[in-house]
Protein backbone atom coordinates (compact mmCIF):
# COMPACT_ATOMS: atom_id res chain seq x y z
CA UNK A 1 0.00 0.00 0.00
CA UNK A 2 0.99 3.62 -0.40
CA UNK A 3 1.09 4.17 3.37
CA UNK A 4 3.55 1.33 3.93
CA UNK A 5 5.71 2.55 1.01
CA UNK A 6 5.83 6.00 2.60
CA UNK A 7 6.76 4.53 5.98
CA UNK A 8 9.65 2.55 4.45
CA UNK A 9 11.02 5.44 2.37
CA UNK A 10 12.56 7.87 4.90
CA UNK A 11 13.00 10.66 2.32
CA UNK A 12 9.34 10.52 1.32
CA UNK A 13 8.26 10.21 4.95
CA UNK A 14 10.21 13.36 5.83
CA UNK A 15 8.16 15.25 3.23
CA UNK A 16 4.77 13.94 4.39
CA UNK A 17 5.15 13.78 8.17
CA UNK A 18 6.22 16.34 10.72
CA UNK A 19 9.03 15.17 13.02
CA UNK A 20 8.79 15.21 16.80
CA UNK A 21 11.39 14.68 19.50
CA UNK A 22 10.68 11.41 21.29
CA UNK A 23 10.80 12.10 25.02
CA UNK A 24 13.47 10.10 26.83
CA UNK A 25 15.49 9.45 23.67
CA UNK A 26 17.71 11.38 21.31
CA UNK A 27 15.57 10.34 18.32
CA UNK A 28 13.37 12.58 16.25
CA UNK A 29 10.55 10.51 14.76
CA UNK A 30 7.78 11.42 12.30
CA UNK A 31 4.61 11.79 14.34
CA UNK A 32 2.10 14.07 12.65
CA UNK A 33 1.20 13.51 9.01
CA UNK A 34 0.27 16.16 6.48
CA UNK A 35 -3.22 14.65 6.30
CA UNK A 36 -3.64 15.20 10.03
CA UNK A 37 -2.73 18.87 9.65
CA UNK A 38 -5.16 19.22 6.74
CA UNK A 39 -7.98 17.67 8.78
CA UNK A 40 -7.27 19.95 11.73
CA UNK A 41 -7.61 22.90 9.35
CA UNK A 42 -10.85 21.46 7.92
CA UNK A 43 -12.31 20.96 11.39
CA UNK A 44 -11.40 24.51 12.41
CA UNK A 45 -12.91 25.93 9.20
CA UNK A 46 -16.08 23.82 9.55
CA UNK A 47 -16.49 24.83 13.18
CA UNK A 48 -16.18 28.50 12.23
CA UNK A 49 -18.64 28.04 9.35
CA UNK A 50 -21.22 26.53 11.69
CA UNK A 51 -20.69 29.03 14.50
CA UNK A 52 -19.13 26.55 16.93
CA UNK A 53 -16.84 27.81 19.64
CA UNK A 54 -13.33 28.36 18.35
CA UNK A 55 -11.81 27.89 21.81
CA UNK A 56 -13.58 24.55 22.34
CA UNK A 57 -12.53 23.44 18.87
CA UNK A 58 -8.87 24.31 19.40
CA UNK A 59 -8.76 22.70 22.85
CA UNK A 60 -10.48 19.56 21.56
CA UNK A 61 -8.18 19.21 18.56
CA UNK A 62 -5.05 19.89 20.64
CA UNK A 63 -6.21 17.28 23.14
CA UNK A 64 -6.83 14.78 20.35
CA UNK A 65 -3.35 15.34 18.96
CA UNK A 66 -1.88 14.90 22.44
CA UNK A 67 -3.79 11.65 22.98
CA UNK A 68 -2.64 10.44 19.55
CA UNK A 69 0.97 11.25 20.45
CA UNK A 70 0.67 9.30 23.71
CA UNK A 71 -0.89 6.30 21.95
CA UNK A 72 1.84 6.36 19.28
CA UNK A 73 4.57 6.65 21.93
CA UNK A 74 3.14 3.82 24.02
CA UNK A 75 2.33 1.41 21.18
CA UNK A 76 5.14 2.39 18.77
CA UNK A 77 2.60 1.93 15.97
CA UNK A 78 1.79 4.42 13.20
CA UNK A 79 -1.67 5.34 14.48
CA UNK A 80 -3.61 7.94 12.44
CA UNK A 81 -4.85 10.99 14.33
CA UNK A 82 -8.10 11.33 12.37
CA UNK A 83 -10.25 9.05 14.58
CA UNK A 84 -9.07 10.93 17.67
CA UNK A 85 -9.74 14.28 15.98
CA UNK A 86 -13.26 13.24 14.97
CA UNK A 87 -14.08 11.91 18.44
CA UNK A 88 -12.77 15.10 20.03
CA UNK A 89 -15.01 17.25 17.84
CA UNK A 90 -18.06 15.13 18.64
CA UNK A 91 -17.33 15.33 22.36
CA UNK A 92 -16.50 19.06 22.32
CA UNK A 93 -19.65 20.13 20.48
CA UNK A 94 -22.61 18.09 21.78
CA UNK A 95 -25.19 20.43 20.25
CA UNK A 96 -23.74 19.78 16.79
CA UNK A 97 -24.55 16.06 17.12
CA UNK A 98 -28.29 16.67 17.00
CA UNK A 99 -30.11 17.38 13.77
CA UNK A 100 -31.97 20.70 13.58
CA UNK A 101 -35.41 20.55 15.26
CA UNK A 102 -37.19 20.66 11.89
CA UNK A 103 -35.36 17.51 10.73
CA UNK A 104 -35.59 15.42 13.92
CA UNK A 105 -38.95 13.82 13.10
CA UNK A 106 -37.90 12.72 9.61
CA UNK A 107 -34.51 11.51 10.92
CA UNK A 108 -36.25 9.48 13.64
CA UNK A 109 -38.61 7.96 11.07
CA UNK A 110 -35.66 7.08 8.82
CA UNK A 111 -33.90 5.36 11.74
CA UNK A 112 -37.01 3.36 12.63
CA UNK A 113 -37.40 2.27 9.00
CA UNK A 114 -33.71 1.36 8.75
CA UNK A 115 -33.80 -0.79 11.89
CA UNK A 116 -37.07 -2.42 10.80
CA UNK A 117 -35.53 -3.32 7.43
CA UNK A 118 -32.34 -4.52 9.08
CA UNK A 119 -34.27 -6.62 11.59
CA UNK A 120 -36.38 -8.13 8.81
CA UNK A 121 -33.28 -9.05 6.82
CA UNK A 122 -31.67 -10.64 9.88
CA UNK A 123 -34.83 -12.65 10.64
CA UNK A 124 -35.16 -13.82 7.02
CA UNK A 125 -31.52 -14.85 6.88
CA UNK A 126 -31.68 -16.50 10.32
CA UNK A 127 -34.84 -18.48 9.56
CA UNK A 128 -33.67 -19.56 6.08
Amino acid sequence: SVASDVQRDSALLSLLALPWLMVGTARIEPLLGVGDVVFVALYVAAAAQHGLSRARTVVALAGALAVTAVVVAVTALPIPALPFLGAAMVIAHPAARLPPPAERRSASLALVLFFALFGTLVLVRWSG
